[in-house]
């Protein structure tokens, strides 16, 4: 049985490695990555990371810090 906790953003990881921030924003688009359900963290250093969570995150209603 696998064990989930929606709040805990450790037992929800996903990794997701990617060069173009056109896919990072797609692929947040067409999952649910990003959602009021369940906690997550994106960590990552590529330029436009910020702003692709951003803007995914506000055409869902929802705020990011």
């Amino acid at each position: 049985q696998e064990h989930r906790d929606p709040r805990d953003h450790y037992t929800n990881q996903l990794s997701v490695f990617y060069r173009d921030r056109g896919a990072l924003q797609a692929l947040l688009e067409g999952t649910e990555a990003v959602t009021r359900e369940r906690a997550f963290q994106i960590l990552g250093m590529q330029d436009g990371l910020d702003q692709a969570v951003q803007e995914v995150a506000r055409a869902r209603g929802l705020k990011v810090e």
